[in-house]
């Protein structure tokens, strides 16, 4: 909704403006307010803080020029078109000067009358957008206060909130692993679909790590609104989970949708589907699951005498418990998770090798999309630990060098880095994994990496017809022009020269074998 203030002592005057107004309103979005003079007029600026104030010069007990000056200084992005007569012109000049967005003489005209707002509302709107996306704003404010706990909100922030939200739910957004976004692009791409709504009863801000978090006002309108912002993170290519918490008016319980949203979110872990509601969780049917002593000790047991048969048996055995139990409340599955990391990182400490790491990245439940994902990630580390720990120095190196490398010749073709690798695969330090290499070896994984990849290159380009672009590809190399210039670097040519040397020492050899055949 669009506000706009109409300020005009005559009585005719104005509601003749009023009906222009509404008359170029065709998609009923304005809400317009009116008075007589520039003393009440700053009164209800100050309470409504419209998009658009348009004001005569001349009324009694404050004029335009006076009302002008007191509202930019309160707001000097404040969007004011001031009403001049022929002989009030100088008037009109003089509240340019003073901030005034634009003037309309008297008597006005519909085409210049809808000139007038659309400048100004198109203004207005720019200016939201950036105030919108840098957080500056108010209701911004007020939302990270209450929900970070980041200073006490003040009356004139819970009131503004509760001028632009008269019932409101929260949407927490998870991008899960590493995808990034471009907070600019998704709030364009959600403007181009919700249109105008979006700058006035959306707050879009970033809440912690890998969520994000909408407020919306209800609406009949907006009821579809969480599948619409699903769909638009998913045709933009992006992996994520939606919480949608029930609906709220009160302002004070801004923080309390958030809890609820998020909680949904962990949730996650049951239920299949990416927009998860409080209608598809019974919080009565909620498990509780404790590890027992019996099922602590054996894995300790199993991990410091790097038993890998009994580490995996025992931990099966525990998500086979988790699993018979139904679903857990996320309280204990939290705990469950930290007793298990604890355990883990105790083995390591016993074994005295304090180069190896379990990484940090995953140490709550909104790290796993499901049960089986926890259950392997312990399972890896249990073997890595098991596997690693019982032995020491160069051959600890020797297992690690060994592992990456296994690994690289058979997902060569994709996105290997050292800290993807060393994270997800040997759930390791990145920083030890890269310098273990370097040591091992002579030179960076990365380096290494890139042999391998040019050896399959050469081979398919000695032995197949497929396209540089193909062969680029399944070397590992989404750019092509990228795989044309390290070719070269690596062996002066590029791969079409190459394939045509190939080609020519072939046909040479065949031309030596039946001369002297």
């Amino acid at each position: 909704m669009i506000t706009i203030l109409v300020v005009e002592d005559e009585e005719y005057a104005r509601q003749s403006l009023i009906k222009k107004i509404k008359e170029y309103d065709v998609q009923k979005q304005f809400q317009i307010l009116e008075t007589t003079n520039g003393e009440r007029g700053f009164e209800i600026y100050c309470e409504y803080l419209p998009d658009l104030v348009i004001t005569d010069i001349r009324m009694p007990k404050m004029d335009g020029l006076e009302l002008l000056k007191v509202i930019k200084k309160k707001n000097p992005k404040a969007q004011v078109v001031m009403l001049s007569a022929y002989s009030e012109f100088e008037y009109a000049r003089t509240a340019l000067k003073d901030g005034a967005c634009d003037y309309i003489l008297k008597p006005i005209e519909d085409e210049k009358l809808k000139e007038c707002i659309d400048k100004s509302l198109n203004k207005s709107r720019t200016e939201k957008r950036e105030i919108m996306m840098t957080g500056k704003d108010i209701t911004t404010r007020y939302i990270l206060k209450c929900i970070q706990n980041d200073g006490e909100p003040d009356f004139i922030e819970q009131n503004m909130f509760q001028k632009v939200f008269h019932k409101f739910q929260v949407l927490t957004i998870f991008l899960p692993r590493y995808q990034e976004i471009n907070k600019e692009d998704i709030l364009q791409n959600i403007g181009n679909i919700l249109g105008e709504e979006m700058w006035t009863g959306f707050r879009f801000v970033e809440t912690k790590g890998k969520v994000w978090t909408l407020v919306i006002n209800i609406t009949r309108e907006n009821f579809f609104i969480p599948r619409k912002i699903l769909r638009i993170f998913t045709d933009a290519g992006f992996e994520v989970y939606i919480g949608v918490s029930g609906e709220y008016t009160e302002p004070e319980r801004i923080k309390e949708a958030y809890q609820e949203a998020m909680e949904l979110l962990e949730y996650r872990i049951f239920i299949q589907g990416q927009l998860i509601t409080g209608s598809q969780i019974n919080k009565d049917m909620l498990k509780s699951y404790c590890l027992s002593k019996d099922k602590e000790t054996l894995l300790k047991d199993a991990l410091e005498r790097k038993n890998t048969s009994k580490t995996e048996y025992i931990l099966t055995q525990i998500f086979e418990e988790v699993r018979e139990q139904g679903w857990i409340k996320i309280d204990y599955l939290e705990l469950l998770l930290s007793q298990i990391s604890i355990i883990m990182r105790r083995a390591l400490q016993i074994s005295g090798d304090d180069q190896l790491r379990l990484r940090e990245s995953r140490t709550s439940v909104m790290d796993f999309s499901d049960l089986d994902e926890m259950e392997n990630y312990f399972q890896s580390i249990g073997r890595n630990i098991c596997k690693l720990s019982e032995k020491a120095g160069e051959e600890s190196t020797r297992d690690v060098v060994a592992m990456m490398t296994e690994y690289a010749q058979v997902h060569f073709n994709q996105d290997i880095t050292v800290k993807e690798l060393a994270e997800k695969v040997l759930f390791m330090n990145p920083t030890y994994v890269s310098h273990a290499f370097v040591e091992k070896t002579g030179i960076s994984f990365s380096t290494w990496l890139r042999g391998l990849r040019m050896d399959h290159a050469k081979k398919l380009l000695t032995g197949s017809k497929l396209s540089i672009t193909e062969i680029a590809s399944m070397s590992g190399y989404n750019d092509t022009s990228q795989f044309i210039r390290i070719f070269r670097q690596d062996t002066g040519m590029t791969p079409k020269k190459y394939r045509d040397w190939i080609q020519m020492e072939k046909s040479k050899k065949r031309k030596d074998s039946n001369k002297y055949g």
